[in-house]
């Protein structure tokens, strides 16, 4: 990976976990992000007109879109159900595992050949990922459907890294992101719509917190789409898809710092030192 394409990646990782310590606590989390993607579609329109001239993108783009938004879905789907029950904590390292996926996706699928190094800097960060966010006695295996559905968001963010990656090498950023968070946005409500609490009403579960909270879904928006359209220029300048997911782990480390100074989070001392190995493993990947 080149030194540009590392510190896109870098500053990305870095921006990555602000939007959920933004949208912690808020009260009515499904339009808390439902209105997130709302701030994409509209941030994409001046993005693409005024640097691109249009929201157009060619054909061959547009499978990649639809995979895009399907790998977000899947990804959002497994992350709601396991907020919902409380156990997303117990889960998490599993879908944070996505770049050995991608990587073997990658290799399958497209011929991607990866060199021992590079492979032992991507499972480096992925150990260190899973040992940071792992809590002892968890019983990651104990719940069948709970495992199954981490497996699936895990498969879900390898899949849209994969489409991303291929988007751009024929198409830009924010047209790509326009038509694939329109998408997104359509089957999150769709999602939302169909998982609604019984007592509450339906406009209050899709829209309060676009009332009560419009600057945090504001930033929370803005801060997470430039992390993102990073990430995209990253492949853009040849970034390869499973190094990108494997040095953008480095966002973990970047949330326990903040969950310990902020949100008083504890078990920081492991975290912390984990840490250290999946910057082994970044720092491997970026010498590669």
């Amino acid at each position: 990976m080149d030194t540009a394409a590392a510190l896109l990646v870098l500053t990305s990782a870095a921006l990555h976990p602000l939007r959920d310590f933004i949208a912690k606590g808020s009260e009515y989390r499904e339009s808390f992000y439902l209105g997130i993607a709302a701030a994409w579609i509209v941030m994409t329109v001046p993005h693409a007109l005024i640097g691109h001239g249009s929201l157009a993108i060619p054909a061959a783009a547009w499978p990649m879109v639809v995979f895009s938004a399907l790998g977000l879905v899947l990804y959002y789907v497994g992350i709601s159900i396991s907020l919902n029950q409380g156990e997303l904590s117990i889960y998490y390292p599993i879908i944070r595992s996505s770049p050995l996926f991608v990587a073997a996706a990658n290799a399958v699928l497209f011929g991607q050949t990866y060199g021992v190094v590079i492979i032992a800097g991507i499972a480096l960060t992925v150990v260190g990922a899973f040992a940071i966010q792992y809590r002892p006695g968890a019983g990651l295996l104990d719940k069948p459907p709970m495992f199954a559905l981490a497996a699936m968001a895990m498969t879900g963010h390898a899949i849209l890294t994969l489409a991303d990656a291929k988007a751009m090498e024929i198409t830009d950023p924010a047209p790509f992101l326009f038509w694939t968070y329109g998408l997104v946005f359509v089957t999150q409500l769709s999602w939302f719509v169909y998982t609604k609490p019984k007592a509450r009403r339906m406009a209050r579960h899709l829209f309060a917190d676009w009332r009560h909270v419009p600057i945090r879904i504001v930033l929370a928006g803005a801060l997470s789409y430039l992390s993102y359209i990073l990430i995209l220029l990253a492949f853009q300048r040849g970034g390869e898809a499973a190094a990108v997911a494997a040095v953008r782990q480095i966002s973990i480390p970047v949330s326990v710092i903040l969950g310990a100074l902020i949100l008083k989070e504890g078990m920081f001392g492991k975290r912390f030192v984990w840490s250290f190995a999946l910057a082994a493993g970044v720092a491997v990947i970026l010498a590669s």
